[in-house]
């Protein structure tokens, strides 16, 4: 193995040495800067690969809950008792919530200044 960018003589053993650390240090800063570029290049790519993967799987959820509900809302038809009923029951369902809600907001303490004299 012969260094071809060291000019030497094989009598000065501390000069080869000198070159050969002077190149791996230069080898290791070409190295560290090729890492840089390389990871600027691959976050982006990082990047776009998740968020299409989570793209995807919204997309391919949403449209296996959607189309089967709605195929099935619309074989149902219209003017019925089934339709009355799902009618009445989401209505029923809405005012339920309603009022839970109103009662946990009642039901809130008030907060008291300690501070103040009685």
């Amino acid at each position: 193995m012969s260094n071809a960018g060291a000019q030497t003589t094989p009598s000065d053993p501390l000069k080869t040495l000198a070159d050969a650390l002077e190149t791996a240090a230069q080898a290791a800063k070409e190295g560290i800067a090729g890492t840089s570029v390389t990871m600027n290049k691959a976050l982006p790519a990082a990047s776009r690969f998740v968020s299409r993967f989570v793209y995807t799987t919204c997309y391919t959820f949403s449209y296996g809950i959607v189309f089967p509900a709605a195929l099935l809302a619309k074989s149902v038809p219209a003017n019925n008792a089934v339709v009355h009923g799902f009618v009445d029951g989401a209505q029923a369902a809405v005012d339920m919530v309603d009022q839970l809600q109103h009662r946990q907001l009642a039901a809130a303490p008030t907060v008291v200044n300690s501070s103040l004299p009685s």
